[in-house]
């Protein structure tokens, strides 16, 4: 489990493994993909790096799957600080939308910023 004690999330990764001789954080999807996963994965990343269990050289992998197991596809991630920004804005949207529920939690990340404008 990758855990950010920074901005309050956890998610469970798939694998840690090697894709084309380079370490990488992978997820595997059965059904529909799109580029969202890379943000999820970018997540997954940043709390592996935060944590002190992975390396800044971590790279991040989406393993496509038929629910047959026929493999699709395997897409590989560059833009690691760019699907990191969508995924903390994606992160700040849902606190922003459940705030409510998250105040009555008393959630001790609900008044965090999670991205820093300079």
């Amino acid at each position: 489990i990758a855990r950010s004690k920074v901005h309050g999330f956890a998610g469970r990764y798939d694998n840690i493994g090697l894709i084309k001789g380079k370490r990488s954080v992978q997820d595997f999807k059965s059904g529909w993909y799109n580029i969202k996963a890379g943000y999820q994965l970018a997540g997954y990343r940043a709390a592996l790096i935060e944590m002190g269990e992975e390396t800044e050289d971590l790279g991040m992998v989406c393993v496509h799957l038929h629910r047959d197991g026929v493999k699709k596809g395997v897409y590989i991630y560059q833009h690691y600080d760019s699907c990191y920004l969508a995924f903390l804005s994606a992160l700040n949207l849902w606190r922003m939308v459940n705030f409510n529920t998250l105040k009555k939690m008393k959630w001790k990340w609900l008044l965090h910023e999670p991205i820093k404008i300079k």
